[in-house]
């Protein structure tokens, strides 16, 4: 893991990728739990972690 406090360091694709799992599978029980979907989109309006594994579940996505 990374500490967030040391700007010296580089975080690699390997540590990334790591955490977007994480996040992945927290969204996931989140949304089996609540039945709500959530997702993260980047500044051109792609998705880049969701809770489902839909890509476009909305309207407002597509």
């Amino acid at each position: 893991m990374f500490n967030i406090n040391n700007k010296e360091e580089k975080i690699d694709q390997e540590k990334i990728s790591k955490l977007k799992d994480v996040i992945g599978w927290l969204l996931d029980s989140y949304y089996k739990a609540t039945g709500f979907k959530v997702f993260f989109m980047d500044k051109e309006g792609k998705i880049f972690l969701s809770s489902t594994p839909e890509v476009f579940f909305c309207d407002f996505c597509k």
